[in-house]
């Protein structure tokens, strides 16, 4: 994590970062920020409950 945010911050600093790049670095920023605290990491799934959708869940959308 944190050499995605090192090489994140010296794109910045390039002539034509990509779109919304400053965005993910603050996220990254952030998420460095919540590991050190110690705060417990959620995982990326996509749902806001911590899990995926059951196959059922997600033929019924």
């Amino acid at each position: 994590m944190t050499q995605l945010t090192e090489a994140l911050y010296r794109h910045l600093d390039s002539p034509n970062p990509i779109f919304d790049a400053h965005t993910l670095f603050e996220l990254a920023t952030e998420e460095l920020q919540d590991r050190r605290d110690g705060q417990p990491v959620a995982p990326i799934t996509g749902s806001p409950g911590g899990h995926a959708p059951a196959a059922e869940e997600v033929s019924r959308v």
